[in-house]
């Protein structure tokens, strides 16, 4: 892979001054991607352009489109709407960059545009750790005490997500090592709904945001690379995530993350699309078009467009002097006892993925 593939973040000091975000990836011998700058001036609009260049060090590279959005919402006004929105800012159609790899690991992005605007920018690779960087709460390591826990987060607004293992928050999209989501909405996910189309009761118009969610959603709980995030209303369905696919001999707990949803959503923006738009962590209730396992589940997806959930969560934490993320460890030892207590409640295998080979192995395992 290139040293230049991964997704990096930095601030761009110039005109404008702003966040700089590179999304590149290794795609036929070429390095493809997005760079994006987000003003720390909201009277500016938002930009973006593509590029592909052959790795080198350094390397300079023309972009001959330059896209100009509103940051926070996605939204891609027409050249008349640009005028009518930002009278006074003269935009550039182009742009010109020199990317070059620092020892210390930083890339170094200097750019200039024919408007005279420009700037440069040292970026840091952004991606999760090969373990969670959330501390696991003291007070409760074991399952006695996660029922007493269960019972007084009722009312609480929080939501959850059970893990094997304290694996760090990150989409399965990002895990995969990809970063830009222009090429991801542009060739695979039309890719999928052409390989799916024969096997699903309902055609799903992607050009909706409501259906492409959907979508999403649906191909999520069937194993395909998203840029979702599965959450629980329920602890214990999370419990039941965490425990099903654990090993009871492991030696490592299995992790239940939980985040103060109705405080995050509060103060923390909140966006429902992941194209051409700030980075950010967002939650979103997605509809459950013929896909039955989100009921039953109680499902809640986090959306993001960011490597690195847990700092951006981090981030906010300290920008708000609040904490909204938190981690539960607890003895992998303790599955069939788990288990068996959330069979009582309904839980099972059967119940969260219904169906007729979840149905079979289920009571295969309870009689056998």
């Amino acid at each position: 892979m290139s040293d230049f593939a991964g997704q990096w973040m930095g601030i761009s000091v110039g005109d404008p001054d702003g966040l700089l975000v590179c999304d590149l990836e290794d795609v036929h011998g070429e390095v493809r991607g997005k760079v994006s700058l987000f003003p720390h001036d909201l009277s500016i609009p938002a930009s973006s352009a593509n590029i592909a260049f052959i790795a080198q060090n350094p390397v300079s590279v023309d972009a001959p489109r330059v896209l100009h959005f509103i940051g926070n919402t996605g939204y891609v006004p027409s050249w008349q709407e640009l005028g009518y929105f930002f009278p006074e800012v003269t935009l550039p159609s182009s742009v010109e960059a020199v990317l070059r790899m620092q020892q210390n690991g930083e890339l170094q992005v200097d750019w200039k545009t024919p408007a005279e605007t420009g700037g440069k920018a040292a970026l840091r690779r952004v991606k999760p750790g090969k373990r969670s960087s959330i501390m696991p709460e003291r007070h409760i390591d074991n399952w006695g005490e996660f029922q007493n826990f269960a019972k007084k987060s009722v009312g609480k607004g929080f939501a959850f997500r059970g893990q094997s293992k304290s694996w760090p928050l990150a989409t399965t999209f990002h895990r995969k090592g990809r970063t830009n989501l222009d090429r991801y909405w542009s060739s695979d996910i039309p890719r999928l709904q052409r390989a799916t189309s024969s096997s699903l009761t309902h055609v799903f118009d992607l050009m909706k945001q409501f259906e492409l969610n959907a979508f999403l959603n649906l191909a999520q709980h069937h194993g395909y690379p998203t840029p979702l995030l599965d959450w629980t209303f329920s602890p214990y369905v999370a419990a039941y995530f965490a425990y099903s696919r654990c090993d009871e001999a492991q030696s490592e707990p299995v992790r239940i993350f939980y985040i103060d949803y109705e405080e995050y959503t509060r103060i923390i923006p909140q966006i429902h699309t992941l194209a051409s738009v700030t980075p950010h962590f967002s939650f979103l209730e997605a509809p459950s078009i013929a896909n039955d396992r989100a009921i039953p589940q109680q499902g809640l997806l986090g959306l993001s467009n960011v490597a690195d959930i847990e700092r951006f969560v981090r981030n906010h934490e300290e920008k708000n002097e609040k904490s909204f993320l938190f981690a539960i460890d607890l003895p992998a030892s303790e599955k069939t006892q788990v288990l068996a207590e959330l069979g009582l409640m309904g839980i099972t295998k059967a119940t969260m993925f219904p169906g007729l080979d979840s149905i079979c192995e289920e009571l295969s395992n309870r009689y056998f």
